[in-house]
């Protein structure tokens, strides 16, 4: 497999970034030796946003490049619930699917969502969601990876609508 940098990766090879970086962890922790891998530096590093939800919703982990689509600072966002970071017509939406990934162990790929940035401009997302289990198996909480997909987003809506403008003229 050829060498990318994270910004080249897809939403799916990050999702099995992470797992494989989870399952480093849990070796490492139970003594098995690898090589050493700054995890949080190469986490910190993606430009995709990186986060990790405890059971209840509340923040306990995300990576810098949250702090470039909203305005609060990571000392904040810890303990933060998800909801905050979201507009009301997305909020029942957001609630039904983390609730599917807590209490089905549902992963959840390429969810859109739309949400603002700091200076209220409309951004859209692509999501992708997955429990995390303890040893027992239960499931404490969630990490999830989210793609800023506006400019595509945007490009798709002049596509349709210019399709849609030849198509009248062709009528």
């Amino acid at each position: 497999m050829d060498t990318k940098t994270l910004q080249q990766l897809s939403q799916e090879e990050l999702i099995k970034l992470v797992q494989q970086l989870q399952l480093k962890i849990d070796l490492l922790q139970k003594g098995v030796q690898e090589e050493p891998v700054d995890f949080k530096r190469l986490v910190e590093a993606a430009d995709d946003i990186i986060f990790v939800l405890d059971s209840e919703g509340n923040m306990v982990y995300r990576n810098r490049a949250m702090e470039d689509l909203f305005p609060v600072s990571r000392k904040d966002a810890i303990g933060m619930h998800f909801s905050l970071y979201l507009p009301a017509i997305e909020l029942d939406r957001a609630t039904t699917v983390f609730n599917q990934i807590l209490f089905e162990g549902k992963s959840i790929h390429n969810e859109k969502m739309k949400t603002f940035d700091k200076d209220g401009n409309p951004v859209y997302l692509m999501a992708n969601l997955a429990p995390i289990k303890d040893d027992e198996g239960n499931i404490t909480g969630l990490f999830g990876i989210l793609r800023n997909i506006t400019e595509m987003h945007l490009m798709e809506k002049k596509l349709k609508e210019s399709s849609r403008r030849l198509e009248e003229k062709i009528k």
